[in-house]
């Protein structure tokens, strides 16, 4: 379907997902496994995996059997099937250009060649790369933190971290003194840039996503859900039942009223700009957002309009 609502390719799959680098994974009823299309609908690899990811960084993550690697967007094998399926021993997907991989027992990484890049020296786990570091752990000292690209601790801390996005990484940290059993310690959300520096210092109970668009998504406890801007002042006050990110200059939030659950959009100044009237709704992905009214779906434009449904289920 197009972002006008017109059938593009005439359904036919058992199973489809969206369309990632120019390739969907598909599943035809009665195939042996997973494949990927064109966008023209033209099959261009093979049904021939038990389990596929979608592509990313120009590559999907597959397996045959019971053994795990990479293909190309040819179809082409770049990391070899020889990681087995049964365990967590390779990352789901490719980030800027490395494969976290268990690798004789540690994490390293791996390129999109199935060349080790990173020798492997982490025992307790390996994230994927986000602007130029990677979260890691290790069980000596209890001690997680980031590396760049040649596997140099970049910052070090036993603190528990999140990615990086838009230069910044959320950080559960302690407010004040842990005094005594009775009088636990004050936690909650604040944010660290690329040294290391706490830039927005943690709120007691604040729970946070990560930036987008410069704005983060956070919890205060008893309020509700709200945003943040880099500064870490509320720019959009904590009063909706739940947000999702933004996604194309707008942000899917839900509200409480008469005792029913309602979603509609906001723009960045936090006023609505699609009213709440759906009982469900996805972030908008080019242009269109699912939703869900009542056991009817379809899919919405950026302003509201339905161009396709609603369609009973």
């Amino acid at each position: 379907m197009d972002v006008k609502g017109n059938t593009i390719i005439i359904p036919q799959f058992k199973e489809a997902d969206d369309f990632y680098e120019g390739r969907a994974r598909v599943k035809l009823a009665g195939t042996y496994g997973f494949g990927f299309i064109d966008e023209a609908g033209q099959v261009v690899i093979p049904y021939r995996f038990h389990h596929a990811f979608n592509f990313q960084n120009g590559v999907a993550h597959v397996q045959v059997g019971n053994r795990q690697g990479f293909i190309d967007r040819g179809g082409q094998i770049v990391v070899p099937l020889t990681f087995a399926a049964d365990t967590n021993c390779l990352a789901a997907h490719a980030s800027e250009g490395l494969i976290a991989a268990n690798l004789g027992g540690l994490w390293g990484y791996i390129d999109l060649n199935g060349q080790t890049k990173i020798p492997p020296k982490f025992d307790r786990g390996a994230e994927d790369f986000s602007d130029g570091l990677a979260l890691v752990h290790s069980s000596e000292n209890s001690k997680s933190g980031y590396i760049d690209h040649t596997g140099r601790f970049v910052i070090s801390s036993t603190n528990d971290y999140g990615d990086f996005s838009e230069g910044l990484a959320r950080v559960w940290q302690s407010i004040g003194l842990c005094l005594t059993i009775s009088s636990p310690c004050k936690t909650g959300h604040g944010f660290i840039d690329k040294s290391g520096k706490l830039v927005i210092p943690a709120e007691e109970g604040r729970s946070c996503s990560k930036f987008v668009d410069g704005l983060a998504d956070c919890l205060r406890p008893s309020e509700g859900y709200g945003f943040i801007n880099r500064q870490g002042q509320w720019v959009i006050a904590p009063h909706f039942s739940g947000v999702k990110g933004f996604s194309e200059g707008l942000a899917a939030a839900t509200i409480k009223e008469s005792g029913k659950y309602l979603t509609g959009f906001i723009g960045q100044d936090g006023q609505w700009v699609i009213h709440p009237i759906f009982t469900k709704a996805s972030s908008f992905s080019n242009g269109l957002a699912y939703v869900e009214v009542d056991q009817r779906w379809g899919y919405i434009d950026l302003k509201g309009h339905y161009i396709r449904g609603p369609s009973e289920f």
